[in-house]
C-alpha cells in the first residue's frame, strides 16, 4: 500500500535524494560542527537512561542497541543513531554499545535537527527514519512469534546478510556477535543456544570452528 509520501516521491528520488549519504553531504557543508571519530568497542555512544545530545554517522564498524537490557538491533556502515532521540524525553530510547571498532561523523543533535527544521524538504529524512524504525519493530516483533529454531536462523541469516564475510561456500559471521550477544537477540537462553546450535549444523545449516559460526551457502 503507498502512502501520501510515497505518492509524492518516487523510490528512485528518494534513495538519490534523501539517503544516509544525501543527508551526510548536506551536513558536511552546512555550518554545522562535527568532529570523525574512532570508537573502541565496549564503549556506550547513547545511554537509553540519558538524553543524547549526539547524532552518529556510522562510516564502519558495528554498533549494538538495547533496551531494557534487551537487543534490538545491530547497527552498521551508512546507519544513523541518535536522530530519532525526543529532547522532551529524560533519557534516551536505547542504550547505544560498540561491538566492533566505530568510525563515525559527530554532530550535534539540536544543530541537526535545527539544520533539517530550516530546509524546505528537511522533513523527509527524519520521516524516513521514522518510518525505518516502525518497520523494523515491526519485522522483529514478527520474528519474535517464530519457534526456536526458525528464530534462530532467521536472526543468523539477518547477521550474516548485513555483516557477514564470505569465503567460498561459507558466510562467516564477525567474531563480536558471541554467543551471548546472538542469544539475547534470539531471547533465547543459553543452553537451548547451543542445544539449537548444534542441531542446525547437523541439519547442514551452519558450521562451527571453535567459538566461529559460519552459515553454509
Amino acid at each position: 500500500m503507498q502512502t501520501p509520501f510515497m505518492e509524492l516521491y518516487s523510490k528512485e528520488v528518494i534513495e538519490a535524494n534523501f539517503s544516509y549519504d544525501a543527508l551526510l553531504k548536506t551536513l558536511l557543508h552546512s555550518a554545522i560542527r562535527y568532529s570523525e571519530e574512532i570508537v573502541s568497542k565496549r564503549v556506550t555512544l547513547i545511554d537509553e537512561h540519558i538524553s543524547s545530545k549526539h547524532v552518529y554517522f556510522i562510516k564502519s564498524g558495528i554498533v549494538m542497541l538495547q533496551r531494557n537490557g534487551s537487543v534490538t538491533q545491530f547497527v552498521g556502515s551508512k546507519k544513523i543513531i541518535g536522530l530519532d532521540n525526543n529532547l522532551l524525553l529524560d533519557g534516551s530510547r536505547y542504550t547505544a554499545e560498540v561491538i566492533q571498532t566505530v568510525e563515525a561523523y559527530v554532530f550535534d543533535y539540536e544543530e541537526v535537527l535545527q539544520t533539517l527544521i530550516g530546509m524546505q524538504e528537511g522533513w523527509i529524512f527524519l520521516y524516513l527514519n521514522n518510518r525505518n524504525n516502525e518497520t523494523f519493530i515491526r519485522n522483529r516483533y514478527l520474528l519474535m512469534r517464530e519457534v526456536g529454531s526458525e528464530r534462530l536462523m532467521s536472526v543468523l541469516g539477518e547477521i550474516a546478510d548485513t555483516f557477514g564475510i564470505r569465503e567460498g561456500s561459507l558466510v562467516r559471521i564477525p567474531s563480536c556477535f558471541t554467543r551471548r550477544i546472538i542469544g539475547n537477540y534470539a531471547n533465547m537462553a543459553y543452553k537451548s543456544l547451543s542445544r539449537t546450535i548444534n542441531t542446525l549444523e547437523l541439519e547442514g545449516f551452519l558450521l562451527q570452528e571453535g567459538k566461529q559460526i559460519s552459515l553454509l551457502r
